[in-house]
């Protein structure tokens, strides 16, 4: 009886003092590095269903190198931004100019869409807005097309 009470006693002392670490940030592996990737955002579609998450490997505050977007169920890659190639499920959406690559700016986020800027020269060289949306019709984020 006695070591009944005391496995007891490990287990709720066990629950009590550990505490699960919160799902903000997770490691995304190479052959040459390991980069952080931290939770930017949510998505949501017109309707409320959630979309995504957005993770990013930042180097400064709104100033990411890298960035993917994963379902709600974490199981399939909805978009990523890697050095100057965007992609999504369909393949490679646009690239940017690779010349002094810098990183990118987060310059707003909304439930279904967000702004980004392109950053070179350390930051000194800043592109147009960059704004990827989430298409409903073909369930994709893509580059906004400015009509001209």
């Amino acid at each position: 009886m006695k070591k009944i009470i005391l496995v007891i006693s490990v287990i709720i002392t066990y629950g009590c003092i550990h505490v699960p670490e919160k799902d903000t940030a997770f490691h995304k592996k190479n052959e040459k590095s390991s980069e952080q990737y931290t939770i930017m955002h949510s998505f949501k579609d017109k309707k409320g269903n959630a979309i995504g998450i957005m993770y990013a490997s930042m180097i400064k505050e709104n100033i990411f190198t890298s960035l993917i977007i994963v379902g709600a169920e974490k199981t399939d890659t909805l978009y990523t931004i890697q050095q100057n190639i965007f992609s999504n499920k369909k393949g490679v959406d646009f690239k940017v100019n690779n010349n002094h690559f810098y990183g990118y700016k987060l310059e707003l986020k909304k439930d279904d869409y967000f702004v980004t800027t392109y950053l070179q020269n350390e930051g000194r060289n800043v592109s147009d807005p960059i704004t990827i949306e989430w298409n409903d019709l073909d369930k994709v984020f893509e580059k906004r097309n400015i009509p001209l």
